[in-house]
This record gives structure tokens, C-alpha cells and sequence, in this order.
């Protein structure tokens, strides 16, 4: 591509992103999907070439989310975006600036269960250094397990109280789900039947 940019002059004046979906995993943790708050379905990759503003090789370590690139192709593009708009713009991040007011968690939430990909509904928080997720309520260090393969789990009670620790836990066993529905079309209830007249 370089050369190809090069030769045309697109280095000087085309801005490339290149993004994807979220990380796959098969077996990781004792789950399959890309649905469970993990890091290896929280990260996504984020290449961003602009000329005159972004350096070779530069990187940030800040949290991001696709809610927030809208407002950077918007800022990108000379445009103000909405105010209703969610995110925030990752230009000053791409400018190599570490804005004081930058996100210091981000909120993750997946609902739709039951659906063919049998994963349970949780929720929870990311930080640079902890994960909370909740169903089941379960935190990690990033900094101690960065494999989220130690956590710290609530009390039975499921309350949040003083942790526990269990470093190196087996993966707990994914919780009894429904059968999935047989493969046909779904029943819809018939009216009642009209009185005889």
C-alpha cells in the first residue's frame, strides 16, 4: 500500500482506518464467542494513518470504543458532530496528546439471551488495571492477571464485600442453559374459536 500511496501522492493527503470486530476465542477461559467481557473480545484492533498528524509506530494505551469513531472521522472530516452524539473524538489521541478529562472506564453490556449464541447476559466495568464483570460477579487485576486467569470473586451472598482470592481459579462452568429451540418456525397462538351462532 505504501507503494501504491507513494507513487500517486495519496501519502500526503488520504487518511486510512483500519478496524475489525471483536477477538474470537475458542476454549479461552472455558467459553467459545466473542460476547464475554474478556480481553480477547474487549480489544479490537485500531490502525489509524494520518499524514502530518499521526507517528510512525506511535501508540496509546488509552481506553477507546467504536462509539468513538464517528466523532473522530467527524473531526477528521472538519465537521463538528452532534451533540448527542455518545464518544468522544480519538483525535487528540492520534495527535500523541493525553487529554486530562480522557475516559478512565468504560461500560460494556451484552443482553441478548436467549438468542442463538447461548451466552448469558452480563454486564460490567473495565478500567486499566480492573475488569468487574457481573453473571457471575467477578473481578480481575489486569496488572496481577493480565490472562484474566486469577480472580476475585464476591461472597456467596453474591454482595460486594471484602474479596476473596483464588489465584490461578478454574474457569467456572458456564451456567445450565435452556435446550436451544428445535429448528422450526414459531408457534402462534390461534384465536379462540367463534361461538356458534
Amino acid at each position: 500500500m505504501d507503494g501504491l500511496f507513494c507513487r500517486t501522492s495519496l501519502d500526503k493527503n488520504t487518511i486510512v482506518v483500519y478496524s475489525s470486530d471483536q477477538g474470537f476465542y475458542l476454549g479461552d477461559h472455558g467459553w467459545y464467542d466473542k460476547r464475554w467481557m474478556y480481553e480477547e473480545s474487549l480489544k479490537m484492533p485500531l490502525v489509524v494513518r494520518w499524514p502530518g498528524v499521526t507517528q510512525p509506530a506511535g501508540r496509546s494505551d488509552a481506553l477507546v470504543q467504536n462509539i468513538d469513531y464517528a466523532q473522530t472521522l467527524l473531526e477528521m472530516a472538519g465537521v463538528l458532530a452532534p451533540t448527542d452524539m455518545q464518544g468522544k473524538s480519538l483525535a487528540p489521541l492520534l495527535r500523541g496528546e493525553s487529554p486530562p478529562d480522557w475516559r478512565s472506564s468504560i461500560y460494556y453490556h451484552y443482553y441478548a439471551f436467549p438468542s442463538v449464541h447461548q451466552v448469558a447476559r452480563h454486564y460490567g466495568i473495565r478500567t486499566q488495571r480492573h475488569s468487574l464483570t457481573h453473571s457471575p460477579s467477578v473481578a480481575y487485576s489486569r496488572t496481577s492477571a493480565p490472562r484474566m486467569s486469577s480472580r476475585r470473586t464476591t461472597s456467596p451472598s453474591g454482595r460486594f464485600g471484602l474479596p476473596t482470592i483464588r489465584p490461578h481459579a478454574p474457569p467456572r462452568p458456564p451456567p445450565t442453559l435452556p435446550p436451544p429451540p428445535p429448528n422450526r418456525p414459531p408457534r402462534i397462538p390461534l384465536p379462540p374459536p367463534h361461538p356458534p351462532r
